[in-house]
């Protein structure tokens, strides 16, 4: 019978993994809200500057606007008087003309009330109450301001309004 040989081998001493430290996970969840909290904060300040801006310029923009396919919109063929640009001419055209008219304003301020709550951590603005009294304005403004100015040119009520009074 044959001796068995060892050799002496050193090993190398194992690694240990580091677990994730909970802290860390706390501030990925953290750096994720601040995210989301920001972008959700500029389009709304995007959303009512662009809704602003097409009061004064929905004539120019909606010759350009109406039909617009996101092909053509990326692709630079439009041009746009919006402050937006042509994307803010596109969102602002859906939401004023094809949607509920100068009601939409307050979709734009909405979307930047959750953008200061998600930021702060806290609830800086009651998100939920206002939501209820946008979907009451919206579904109330909208309509009413198409029955007090049906022959005008703006569509103070939007595409909302005006089916609801017809």
């Amino acid at each position: 019978m044959a001796k068995n040989s060892t050799k002496d081998t050193k090993k190398a001493p194992k690694q240990q993994e580091t677990p994730i430290a909970p802290q860390a996970i706390i501030d990925r969840r953290k750096q994720w809200r601040l995210g989301l909290g920001i972008f959700c904060l500029l389009s709304g300040i995007f959303i009512t500057i662009s809704i602003i801006s097409y009061f004064f310029n929905w004539t120019v923009d909606y010759s350009n606007v109406d039909g617009l396919t996101f092909k053509s919109l990326l692709s630079g063929q439009v041009t746009a008087q919006n402050w937006g640009g042509r994307l803010g001419a596109a969102v602002s055209h859906a939401l004023v003309w094809k949607g509920v008219g100068i009601a939409s304003l307050v979709i734009g301020l909405w979307v930047g009330s959750i953008g200061l709550n998600l930021i702060y951590g806290k609830r800086v603005v009651p998100v939920m109450r206002y939501l209820r009294w946008l979907s009451l304005l919206l579904l109330l403004v909208a309509p009413i301001l198409a029955y007090l100015m049906p022959n005008a040119e703006f569509p103070y009520g939007g595409a909302l309004g005006n089916e609801a009074i017809s």
